[in-house]
């Protein structure tokens, strides 16, 4: 283990490529060592923290025995987090314990028991916040152990986007601390944002078994004033100074040097004309160039949900489909998920309509127009082309039907009711093509992020870059990684923001220093007398 001393000595359990890490280190904390089981991490780790060491070890094997010396101030950690995920379907919805990763949470834990730091500090997807054991929260089982451990927990949803990161990333952080903290984190356990985006809307607290942190439903005199809000940042703070076009060595010349803002200047600290990583994973192939060319800056290619951000395989494939098979899409994506329509039965079921259903296109049309499904534009046309103009090829919905699922739009199954149809992944039944705006913050970065049909880049028909995802994700430019594409990927996307890590780092850091009950009431006083301030703003 290193020998180096420091008042803020910290380990960083499941530390993988060290976004936790690199943000603590900047904010004055000393990082002995980040901990992981993959030892492919290590030269990823060790180049980018240079007086910090990496341990390959496996946290289930138990606590190593070097950091039981009651000198570790705080340790931080993210527990793999795939059993808690909403995303691509991966929760396991019977118990936390059938999978070994959902008890790694509790693990962490032991580490808190056997070295009692003054503070400890966990991350995890959102869905750890409703991930349920039998028959209650898997964080009642959290606070149960915590409590136990004589120690005080109070639990957050933090967006990064709130703490000066270009992206939406909500993510739970459990705060672990002593007895002596709880007159400030029993009521301040996470600093509060200052990155407030212009259609904020706060809104009233939730009830929940567990009582969680959430900015939205803070007090009104915990918002900043106007003045001192900070404008949240965005794909263009991203993208600004990188070139649009890839190379297959991934390292490029900035293609701007002057008028940088305060976060490109962050992110080129210590890089002068060129940067890395900046390669895609894959390019799209012929038939997905014809899709990213046609889907808008901020939109998304999806057809089971309808609004602002979506487009439907109606509209991006218009000039492929006919009138009847795009009606036919559409009808079908606008009943699915109906009850009294629907084969798949259930609140959290869709999909599947009976053929009966498709009985006529004028019937359909009423239906349609009855509950307002349709444009003014898309009525005036689909009026015209199975009324009007009265086509004896448009009037056969079944027909229309076989041949979508023949050109693999559809698939079909046998019910006990009959034949029955939906809509399917080349149309669009899951979110794919995920184009970013240039003027918000991007989608959660995850370890898929990089493949074709996940994040695109705003204007350019490819996907995001490694270094592009960095960036999202708040790495520095002369923060490297080493391994596969695939390796990379997954470093990238389980990461902590160290941006946000930094804001966290910063607050937890003056809290250790002036632990002090002088100090830390003199802070309670002047944020008292001042409701309309951070009190992140005394530190």
């Amino acid at each position: 283990m290193s020998k180096k001393t420091g008042f803020l000595k910290t380990i960083d359990l499941f530390c993988g490529a060290g976004g936790f890490s690199k943000g603590f280190e900047l904010a004055g904390f000393n990082i002995l060592a980040g901990i992981d089981y993959n030892e492919n991490l290590r030269k990823t780790y060790v180049n980018n923290h240079n007086n910090s060491e990496f341990i390959h070890h496996d946290i289930l094997e138990g606590v190593l025995d070097e950091f039981n010396d009651n000198t570790i101030k705080m340790i931080i950690g993210s527990p793999p987090c795939q059993g808690f995920s909403d995303a691509r379907g991966n929760r396991d919805t019977t118990s936390c314990f059938e999978e070994l990763r959902n008890s790694l949470p509790i693990r962490y834990l032991d580490w808190v028991e056997a070295i009692h730091p003054e503070i400890a500090l966990m991350e995890n997807v959102s869905g750890m916040a409703t991930m349920k054991i039998d028959s209650k929260l898997f964080l009642e089982e959290i606070k149960r152990v915590v409590e136990k451990l004589n120690y005080n927990i109070q639990i957050g949803l933090l967006d990064s986007s709130y703490y000066g990161v270009p992206q939406k990333r909500v993510r739970v952080f459990c705060v672990i601390y002593k007895d002596k903290y709880k007159n400030v984190l029993d009521l301040f356990p996470f600093p509060l944002p200052k990155y407030i985006p212009d259609d904020f809307e706060k809104r009233k607290p939730l009830k929940r078994k567990v009582d969680i942190w959430y900015f939205e439903e803070t007090e009104k005199y915990f918002f900043p004033k106007e003045s001192e809000i900070q404008p949240i940042r965005t794909m263009n703070d991203v993208l600004y100074d990188l070139p649009e076009v890839t190379n297959e060595t991934g390292t490029v010349t900035y293609k701007v040097f002057e008028g940088l803002n305060k976060y490109q200047k962050y992110l080129r600290k210590n890089t002068s004309e060129n940067v890395s990583l900046h390669y895609i994973l894959k390019k799209p192939k012929e038939e997905e160039l014809k899709i990213l060319k046609n889907i808008p800056e901020g939109k998304i290619y999806r057809s089971s949900r309808f609004g602002d951000r979506y487009i439907g395989v109606w509209d991006l494939f218009k000039t492929e489909l006919r009138p009847d098979e795009r009606f036919i899409l559409l009808f079908l994506s606008r009943f699915r998920t109906r009850e009294e329509y629907k084969t798949k039965k259930g609140k959290y079921s869709e999909g599947y309509l009976l053929e009966s259903l498709f009985s006529d296109f004028k019937t359909m049309l009423k239906m349609m127009e009855e509950n307002e499904y349709l444009s003014k534009d898309e009525l005036v046309e689909y009026k015209k082309y199975f009324i009007e103009e009265n086509n004896k090829e448009n009037t056969d919905p079944y027909t229309t039907l076989e041949r979508l699922k023949g050109d693999g739009w559809l698939r079909a199954k046998e019910t006990k009711n009959g034949r029955a149809y939906d809509i399917n992944t080349k149309s669009g039944i899951r979110p794919l093509y995920l184009r970013l705006d240039r003027n918000s913050p991007s989608r959660t970065i995850m370890t898929t992020s990089f493949r074709v049909r996940e994040l695109v880049h705003p204007t350019q028909d490819r996907p995001i870059t490694f270094r592009e995802g960095a960036r999202i994700q708040s790495f520095p430019d002369d923060f490297e990684f080493f391994g596969t594409p695939k390796e990379i990927a997954t470093m990238i996307g389980n990461a902590v923001p160290p941006l946000m890590a930094f804001k966290l780092g910063k607050y937890y850091r003056y809290i250790l220093k002036n632990h002090g009950e002088g100090l830390i009431d003199d802070l309670f006083d002047k944020f008292l007398n001042n409701k309309n301030k951070l009190i992140t703003e005394f530190i």
